[in-house]
């Protein structure tokens, strides 16, 4: 691994270097090299050169192509695994980021260890002295860093409710908002249903017993319907005969 480290130092050199590479300045940037490291090197160099700008202006270079050769190479000379994956998972915790909760901005700024302590207080007038505290009343403690009518109105631009949690990542120029899903009117609907269906008894036995009272009521139902039918027509004929 020294040895290629050291190959990788010589071939950045070169190819920053505002002269064409030569055996020569090879050499003169590194003595213990081989011929042949120097040839399969110098092949590199002269391949890759033309693609790369000026020392100063090098964060401008497009790096996928790059990275697709470089995974070429690993393969062909049997290291797969060390191929960069040019499309990863991207997650906060690999870049660095800085997660703030309520807990966590207690223990950066108000916590007994902290240096330069400040004082935060709830919405009665009371200070916030524990985690726990915290915790509890983190309504309280990110208006007192942050404007939180902006994000909650970001967050709510989005469907989601803010949930006092929000990711800064590097460079201090963008930051995650954690919210919750707001809800819905369909959902509020479909709550209002169930809550409706809710009334209903929800045990086996006692609807089985009311099914069975809702059946006896329907046959009396039916034989009063037969009967009152039957003294109708009775009438009716007594009327005609008289």
């Amino acid at each position: 691994m020294k040895r290629l480290s050291t190959i990788k130092s010589v071939a950045s050199l070169c190819l920053f270097d505002e002269i064409h590479a030569t055996e020569d300045s090879v050499k003169n940037k590194s003595q213990d090299i081989s011929d042949q490291e120097i040839s399969v090197l110098l092949k590199l160099v002269v391949f890759i050169k033309p693609y790369i700008p000026s020392k100063n202006n090098y964060m401008s270079i497009p790096h996928p192509p790059f990275c697709l050769m470089e995974n070429h190479v690993l393969q062909t000379v049997g290291y797969p695994e060390k191929a960069v994956n040019l499309v990863p998972l991207t997650m906060p915790s690999k870049l660095y980021s800085l997660a703030l909760d309520a807990s966590t901005l207690f223990f950066i700024f108000v916590s007994a260890g902290t240096l330069k302590r400040l004082d935060i207080k709830n919405f009665d007038g009371g200070y916030i002295t524990s985690e726990q505290d915290a915790r509890s009343r983190k309504d309280a403690v990110f208006p007192s860093f942050f404007n939180i009518d902006t994000l909650i109105s970001t967050a709510a631009a989005y469907g989601l409710q803010f949930m006092h949690r929000i990711h800064i990542l590097p460079g201090l120029k963008t930051i995650r908002l954690y919210g919750t899903r707001k809800e819905s009117k369909q959902m509020a609907v479909d709550k209002q249903k169930e809550k409706k269906t809710e009334r209903w008894p929800q045990d086996q036995s006692q609807r089985l017993v009311l099914q069975g009272e809702v059946d006896n009521a329907k046959k009396y139902l039916m034989l009063f319907i037969s009967n009152t039918e039957n003294n109708v027509r009775k009438l009716r004929k007594l009327w005609s005969q008289g």
